[in-house]
């Protein structure tokens, strides 16, 4: 019952058309300038992937983990540095945001 309805809201209300996946696209890829709060940083990248998700917009969990780690300030220098030495399947979005 709760997928059906699911369904009807996600047909009325999410936009799943071409400009609209090159504009949430574009949003996720520019976020690498312009913050100031890292933690609000790291959470509207949480929220970008989510709509990218949402009208199946597909980006391999090792570049969103690349958007992140090249968006962060000099100051996270050791955590980035950590996170590059893991192997590629090792760098899970969720793991790497929690």
């Amino acid at each position: 019952m709760a997928h059906g309805i699911w369904e009807v809201l996600e047909k009325g209300y999410v936009n799943k058309g071409l400009a609209n996946k090159i504009f949430l696209t574009k949003n996720f890829f520019m976020s690498l300038i312009n913050h100031n709060d890292t933690m609000e940083h790291v959470n509207k990248l949480g929220a970008m992937v989510e709509e990218l998700d949402a009208i199946r917009v597909a980006i391999l969990d090792k570049i969103k983990v690349m958007v992140l780690l090249m968006s962060l300030p000099k100051s996270y220098q050791y955590l980035i540095t950590t996170l590059e030495t893991l192997k590629p399947k090792d760098c899970i979005w969720d793991d790497v945001t929690t």
